[in-house]
């Protein structure tokens, strides 16, 4: 692994949600810019950079974000400062970066290098914990699941005290995985007291064709129905009514401007942000289902034009 200490500018002239890159020149009131980027030495120096990061912002929680399959590094990194950015997050931004082919072709070389990750995705998991962060909360996209999962289940078997004694809430954004898989994991993983969220849309074109090369069984990320996930103590959030700009629908969390807006300045991703999310009646309205551990948030825009 190598180490990186990155500033990225968020421009205030542009639609939440939205990755803007320069096209000619550049203009950092529209489009994104990395305004410096310094190698690390090594791992004493990324926890110090993350320490130095709290002591100048006053946070105490990290977000380590895991980006997808078909994935440039400046696509990861952009995407995780526009959530930072727009979703306000009180947390120092972790970005763990591993190799994708970034082609729509690439789906097999990416499976192959998410299985290689692992190992890489826990040894910064344990260095994020070394640091003064108090919580941490893990967020992945799509293919990103099996990085996180794997890791999390091999954490779990070893009892990495360290590591789960810090972990504050695991957030899927429309995972690509089966559900006999997923299900396995997270009984394999078997801390319930760990919230676990997973956005999911029944709507997810992208996932529509991982289902249709899987032999036609839906993923886990399409999945908003909480009676086919009881026996798990999961909290989906349904954003299939949720509009983003991304035409397939695979990254409505991160570009829906109504998603910004409803978790700008929350206090952090654990379960009071769902709760406050939902009793807030001015941007969705919501409806509740549970079945067994397993609890449904159905979101609905109040004005989906």
């Amino acid at each position: 692994m190598s180490f990186a200490r990155i500033v990225v500018s968020v421009p205030p002239a542009r639609e939440p949600g939205s990755i803007t890159w320069p096209s000619g020149g550049v203009d950092p009131r529209t489009d994104f810019v990395t305004l410096d980027a310094a190698r690390l030495r090594d791992s004493t120096a990324f926890v110090g950079a993350i320490n130095a990061v709290l002591g100048d912002t006053g946070h105490d929680e990290a977000i380590v974000f895991i980006h997808r399959y078909n994935n440039t590094f400046a696509e990861g990194l952009y995407r995780q400062a526009q959530l930072a950015g727009d979703f306000a997050l009180p947390a120092v931004s972790v970005n763990f970066a591993w190799p994708s082919a970034e082609a729509w072709n690439g789906f097999p070389y990416d499976k192959e290098s998410a299985v290689f990750a692992t190992k890489g995705l826990s040894e910064t998991l344990d260095l994020v914990a070394r640091s003064d962060v108090d919580d941490i909360v893990v967020a992945c996209h799509s293919m990103g699941y099996f990085v996180l999962l794997e890791t999390l289940r091999n954490k779990a078997l070893s009892r990495d005290g360290a590591f789960l004694a810090r972990l504050h809430a695991v957030v899927m954004l429309v995972p690509d995985i089966d559900a006999d898989i997923f299900r396995a994991r997270i009984h394999e993983i078997g801390n319930d007291q760990i919230p676990l969220y997973i956005f999911a849309s029944s709507g997810d074109r992208a996932l529509d064709v991982s289902a249709r090369l899987h032999g036609g069984r839906p993923r886990i990320g399409m999945i908003t129905d909480p009676a086919a996930l009881a026996d798990l103590p999961v909290t989906v959030i349904d954003v299939t009514a949720v509009k983003g700009s991304e035409a397939a629908g695979h990254s409505t969390v991160q570009t829906s401007p109504a998603m910004s807006a409803l978790f700008n300045g929350l206090e952090d991703l654990g379960p009071q942000t769902i709760s406050d999310a939902v009793a807030d009646p001015s941007m969705f309205e919501a409806s509740v289902d549970a079945v067994g551990q397993a609890t449904a948030i159905a979101l609905r825009p109040l004005d989906t034009r």
